[in-house]
């Protein structure tokens, strides 16, 4: 009897260890594409016949593939190298805003191969989530995909989402509070979930940024998102913090000028009050590029302004760099108009107010100027295949 037990033991040691092996061998691959086996078993320090093993699994699965180009030979035979296929799964992210649905498709190597945007005011009726189940559908067949290779859909919303992921626990931008997951989703025949907009969008920057590679794992970033809202993420180690409450990283309602103007969420001197876009976009049809345009152009209003504006910017990213002690990436709708012009000129109102900083270089420009938070929101679904395989 102990031996059938000691042998099922065994087996399944064996399994947790090929497992580790295979996750080992495919996340190394994803960030080290185009490598020869005799290079990753070099690089993982695992003998062929393992590595030989663990591949041909991977090869069955569809998951990797052997390239077509070789690498130059010093010697005898080609080696061939291997990659991550992009066409093993894909991922669609959605960005529920109260009058915009964005949305994203993405392949396996986080590669956006479809897009599309509409103005839609948000309804939290049965007319609203046909119309998101149809966008879904438009966009996968704009990017030809096979629909068994959907791997889920993340939809990204300005709320607060409750802890097993399955209502909004604090929505008042959609005025949807206690909406649930299942709204959504009964007309979509993927899986979903949702997932806050500032943490989709920080978790695309985080991505894009290099700090989930091993080589960066111990890196923290913040992200700002300045929208029409104001919010934001903090990552580290891979993982977002929520804070205890699920409440962590609402910049928007840290406290800018006490006493200051009223925000929507009925408090005095947040900072979303004074650094939401619309402060910004309302004066020109609502139009933030029209904004920009008449800033570049000379124009005084618009001068104004940004004058106002950039100070009370340099106020709250200051005061997250004391906190935080990280870089800090400026993204949202505010992110796509700021260039390295206006980046120079922030950075050196940032410097004045820090005693420890001799520049703002921490402060980092946004690598997705637009759909960051849908590209963020499908990205949680290729992160869990690469967690899982």
């Amino acid at each position: 009897m102990k031996k059938t037990e000691l042998g099922g033991s065994n087996k399944a040691l064996s399994s947790s260890v090929r497992k580790v092996n295979r996750n080992l061998i495919f996340r190394h691959l994803y960030h080290h594409p185009g490598l020869s086996k005799q290079e990753l078993s070099e690089a993982l320090n695992l003998s062929l016949p393992t590595l030989t093993q663990n591949l041909s699994e991977l090869l069955e699965r569809g998951l990797i593939c052997n390239d077509e180009t070789k690498k130059q030979s010093t010697g005898g035979r080609k080696a061939r190298t291997l990659n991550v296929r992009g066409d093993a799964g894909f991922a669609v992210g959605l960005d529920v805003t109260a009058h915009h649905l964005s949305g994203a498709v993405i392949n396996l190597l986080g590669e956006i191969v479809s897009s599309s945007r509409v103005r839609i005011p948000f309804a939290a009726e049965e007319a609203y989530f046909r119309f998101m189940a149809r966008f879904i559908e438009q966009m996968l067949d704009a990017a030809n995909v096979n629909r068994s290779r959907v791997l889920g859909v993340g939809l990204a919303v300005p709320a607060i989402v409750s802890r097993d992921g399955q209502q909004l626990t604090y929505a008042s931008i959609l005025n949807f509070t206690h909406g649930r997951l299942s709204d959504f989703a009964q007309h979509i025949p993927y899986p979903c979930r949702f997932v806050n907009d500032a943490d989709a969008g920080g978790f695309a920057e985080y991505w894009n940024n290099g700090s989930l590679h091993e080589s960066g794992r111990d890196r923290g970033i913040l992200y700002l998102m300045v929208s029409n809202s104001v919010g934001g993420a903090f990552f580290l180690d891979g993982e977002s913090y929520p804070g205890q409450n699920r409440r962590a990283n609402e910049f928007g309602h840290i406290t800018l000028h006490p006493e200051g103007r009223r925000c929507y969420c009925g408090q005095p001197g947040c900072a979303d009050a004074y650094l939401n876009t619309k402060l910004l976009s309302d004066p020109y049809d609502g139009n933030l590029q029209l904004f920009f345009d008449a800033l570049d152009a000379g124009d005084a209003q618009a001068a104004a302004l940004w004058e106002v504006y950039e100070r009370d910017l340099a106020l709250l990213i200051n005061s997250l760099r004391m906190a935080y002690d990280c870089d800090i990436v400026l993204g949202g709708y505010l992110g796509n108009f700021m260039g390295e012009e206006r980046l120079r000129a922030l950075r050196a109102l940032l410097a004045e107010r820090n005693h420890f900083d001799s520049s703002g270089d921490y402060l980092i420009a946004c690598a997705y100027k637009r759909e960051a938070a849908a590209v963020g929101a499908g990205l949680s679904y290729i992160n869990d295949l690469l967690l899982s395989v």
